[in-house]
């Protein structure tokens, strides 16, 4: 439903790493008319690195005090909640296939690897939802299952997007990450996982936190910092 990627944005507003994604891709399209030197972005990174933003403090926008707003929602929408997560938990995360791929250079068809895409993203925001809401941990374990899952999958870069590669469509190749908003969109949803749960991901396992942070920065952080050939993203191969 539409109305869960809008409390997801609400809820969670300004955290962290989604600072630096939503500038990203925010702010694209406002300076593409600019003839100004637009190395903004590496520039913030360059003088602040993402290490110094450890001591930020975002204490209106943890999972309580979400979660009492959530609460305040409706009786019918915290039931619709409540009823796509327990959908949700018997997900069982299948490894997206390489055929799936592949099908957009056989037949043109993204479709088939856009399925897993949007039923992972569709999942995670479930249950993210409902842990906030119910606050008891019944949907934690589920949560790190989908969180691993997504930061195991080689790219989060859509099938039809692939032609950005160097070897061209077909397979990703993990030794060229390349970017697309679809990439950005489960590392924010990695991001609030990382923001709302972080503290209890570290009391489970400290390895769960520093994978989500090892991705996006090996996944959108390094690929925009260190290249600047991605056609539309990088502004006629000038960098943001």
């Amino acid at each position: 439903m539409i109305f869960k990627n809008e409390l997801l944005i609400f809820c969670t507003g300004k955290m962290y790493i989604n600072y630096l994604l939503i500038f990203f891709f925010a702010l694209s399209p406002i300076i593409s008319n600019s003839q100004e030197q637009r190395d903004l972005l590496q520039q913030q990174l360059q003088e602040h690195p993402i290490s110094t933003w450890k001591g930020l403090h975002l204490k209106n926008f943890n999972a309580d005090s979400i979660g009492k707003k959530l609460n305040e929602l409706p009786e019918n929408l915290k039931e619709q909640i409540k009823e796509d997560a327990k959908a949700a938990l018997n997900y069982d995360w299948p490894v997206i296939p390489a055929t799936s791929y592949l099908e957009f250079v056989r037949s043109g068809d993204r479709g088939v690897m856009e399925q897993y895409y949007r039923k992972r993203n569709e999942v995670l925001k479930n249950l993210i939802l409902a842990e906030l809401l119910d606050r008891k941990g019944r949907y934690l374990d589920a949560i790190i299952n989908g969180s691993w899952a997504l930061c195991e999958q080689s790219s989060w870069v859509l099938s039809a997007h692939l032609p950005l590669q160097k070897t061209g469509a077909g397979i990703p190749d993990v030794q060229d990450p390349i970017l697309d908003l679809g990439a950005g969109e489960i590392a924010a949803n990695l991001a609030w996982v990382y923001h709302l749960f972080g503290k209890k991901l570290e009391g489970i396992s400290p390895l769960l936190n520093e994978r989500i942070v090892l991705e996006i920065d090996k996944k959108i952080i390094q690929p925009y910092v260190q290249r600047n050939d991605f056609g539309g993203w990088d502004l006629k191969n000038t960098p943001l």
